[in-house]
């Protein structure tokens, strides 16, 4: 469940009996419920979706990733920041 604004504790109570998986964007917030399986949509701190991630953004991102462990899915506007997650993944 991707909830954008802040994120009651009745929600995460709900989201923790129901395992529902909340999606967030991981360079800004990390999940409120913790999850075997994270999915995370990258936007950034810019405005508009095609915000570029620099190597020390996306190795903060690849180390939050790791430390959760289980599964993950991320997705990532279009530009060369999906490049760019590919390389810091295979660092």
């Amino acid at each position: 469940m991707e909830i954008r604004g802040k994120v009651s504790d009745r929600i995460v109570g709900l989201m923790r009996d129901m395992e529902i998986i909340h999606c967030t964007d991981i360079s800004r917030e990390m999940p409120a419920v913790d999850s075997d399986i994270m999915y995370t949509r990258l936007f950034g701190h810019g405005e508009h979706n095609l915000y570029q991630f620099d190597d020390a953004e996306l190795l903060k991102i690849d180390t939050s990733t790791k430390e959760r462990g289980g599964e993950k899915y991320i997705s990532h506007s279009m530009g060369q920041g999906c490049i760019r997650m590919l390389d810091a993944q295979s660092i």
